[in-house]
This record gives C-alpha cells, sequence and structure tokens, in this order.
C-alpha cells in the first residue's frame, strides 16, 4: 500500500512517501479499514513524539482521525453494529503510533463510530479530533450551561467552530475572536453573538466577565484571553500546559487537555449533524498526492474549518 511518512526534523518538506505491506494481524476488537480520508492536524509535525530520551527521532506516519470502510475485523466484534463494509470514523489503533495517511489503516472498537449518515467519507473525516476536542472542553471540564458567557480564540478554525455551534445550541453567550470577512461572514451563519478582530483590539480590553474560554491559539491570545474571565472563571487551553500556572494568580483556573475518543460522545455528535443542530465545516479537499501542500496550508493559519485529504481513489 502506499503510505505518506513523516521523518523528522522538520515541517511538510520532510514528508516521503513510501510503499509498505498493509497491515496484518488483527487482535480482539481490532479492524483494519480502506482509508476514505483523514483530517489534517497540521501542527502535529511538531509534536515532541517524534523524539526519543535520546534525542534521535523516529519515523511516522501522520494523520489520526480519518474516515473509511471497514475492510477486515478480529475477534470481539459479535453484537457490534461495525461490521465489515460499515463507513466510521475514527481515530487510529490505541495499540500502534502510526496514523492513517495510508491506504489502509488499524482500529479499535473504542475508537470508532459509523459515519454521520448525511456526510460523504470526505466530510465525515473532518469531525473526530476537532468535534471532539470541543465537546469535551466545553462540557467534560467547563460544564458550560445556558446563560454563561464563552470566549472562542480562533473561531473560524477546525476546533473554535464546532465550540461555536456547541455554545449556541445550549444557549451560551457566544463571543469568538476572528481576522478576516470570510472569517466574520462562517461565524455569523452560526449565529454568533459578538465577533473580536484580534488584528484590531486586544480581546482582553473590549471583553469583560467571561465564565469559560476554550482558547484553540495560545500565545498571547492566551495571555490576554485570561484577563477576560470573571473570578472563579476558567480557560480551557489544548496547545500550552503552563495556562494552569498562568491562571492561578489572577484568580481563575486554567485546564490543558488532550482529547481522547469517547465513542458514546462521538456518536451524540453524529445524531446533531444527522438532525441539523450542528455542521461540519471542510475548509479544502488536498489529493493524497498533494498531501505536504495540505500541511503547508495549515501552517498558512488562514483556515475555516478542517483541512481534509482525500486518500481513497487515487
Amino acid at each position: 500500500m502506499k503510505v505518506l511518512r513523516y521523518h523528522p526534523p522538520g515541517g511538510p518538506d520532510k514528508l516521503q512517501y513510501a510503499e509498505e505491506p498493509v497491515p496484518l494481524g488483527l487482535k480482539d476488537g481490532e479492524m483494519l479499514i480502506k482509508v476514505a480520508a483523514v483530517g489534517v492536524i497540521w501542527t502535529e509535525l511538531y509534536w515532541p513524539i517524534y523524539q526519543k530520551p535520546d534525542g534521535s527521532y523516529v519515523t511516522h506516519i501522520p494523520g489520526h482521525d480519518f474516515s473509511g470502510t471497514v475492510e477486515k475485523i478480529g475477534p470481539g466484534f459479535e453484537g457490534s453494529e461495525i461490521q465489515i463494509g460499515s463507513e466510521v470514523i475514527s481515530f487510529t489503533s490505541k495499540r500502534q503510533a502510526e496514523g492513517a495517511l495510508a491506504e489502509y489503516a488499524k482500529s479499535d472498537l473504542t475508537q470508532t463510530v459509523l459515519k454521520p449518515k448525511s456526510l460523504s467519507l470526505v466530510d465525515a473525516a473532518s469531525l473526530p479530533l476537532s468535534a471532539l476536542t470541543a465537546w469535551q472542553a466545553l462540557f467534560n471540564h467547563a460544564d458550560l450551561k445556558a446563560g454563561q458567557r464563552l470566549l472562542v480564540t480562533g473561531a473560524a478554525g477546525g476546533t473554535g467552530i464546532w465550540a461555536v455551534q456547541m455554545g449556541k445550541m445550549v444557549g451560551a453567550h457566544v463571543i469568538g475572536t476572528a481576522s478576516s470577512q470570510r472569517s466574520f461572514e462562517l461565524l455569523k451563519s452560526f449565529g454568533i453573538d459578538e465577533i473580536v478582530d484580534y488584528k484590531t483590539a486586544q480581546v482582553d480590553e473590549v471583553v469583560k466577565d467571561i465564565d469559560v474560554v476554550l482558547d484553540t491559539v495560545g500565545g498571547t491570545a492566551l495571555d490576554q484571553s485570561l484577563k477576560t474571565l470573571k473570578k472563579g472563571g476558567m480557560l480551557i487551553n489544548i496547545n500550552d500546559p503552563s495556562c494552569a500556572d498562568k491562571a492561578k494568580p489572577l484568580g481563575v483556573t486554567g485546564i490543558f487537555f488532550i482529547v481522547s475518543m469517547n465513542t458514546e460522545q462521538m456518536s451524540k455528535i453524529n445524531g446533531l449533524i444527522d438532525d441539523g443542530t450542528l455542521r461540519t465545516v471542510v475548509d479544502s479537499v488536498f489529493s493524497f498526492s498533494e498531501a505536504r501542500k495540505a500541511y503547508d496550508k495549515g501552517a498558512s493559519g488562514d483556515v475555516h474549518g478542517k483541512i481534509v485529504v482525500k486518500v481513497a481513489d487515487e
């Protein structure tokens, strides 16, 4: 099978195509999926997981949330709605580090659900990581409720756009940061209450009394967002573990977390998509042969929703 393997350190220029054997040897609860499409996380190429304690690097197939069709199943699928031929969305297997930018990938029952009926496999690939991140941030960690004030930084991005929708879904007053006309129009289409243009205004100077911040950006956005919180408020960050230490002197809570697959939550999100409550936003779709361009696009910062690489039918 054809794979795209990352040879760190470096950026998209270190992504190289190769021919490798199809993964074999399915264990209990494990399946082989013919990959249709993969959601792009451009920052993945810079994660520290690629560096060993001795300073050397390991190669890796990137792409950890994806869609596809179940090709083979191992033991342990009795009674499961997922069978050979099922169209699914998934995180890659807990039992291997390899991602899904390949023609085939392994995953587990605990990592996989049927895709929403209303979405194509390409659109469905944009869901798992971004939608679950927003859900777990707002509901597992912040327990967001109607009437609360929610600030989302990078509101038109892959995770931010889900947080805006989910905040509105539960009746929160939602404020988002963005900087382009396209972003403004997209956010208004989801009923956002306020937009702060971060290029012309500093968010902590124009926004106050926030109950919950979901910071998807980090850096100065994190520092400014902390100052918008009311006493006892909470900031949730998905890329900077230092947020807890920065929050403490201000009398607020900072939480850093990494999303994990929860099939019950993912199935709830799928249902909300199928009934029209939530909708996915795909910024752009790249062919497998253009995957490097997809990562370059992500790094450009000019992204609305999720970038997807279409793997099948190449």
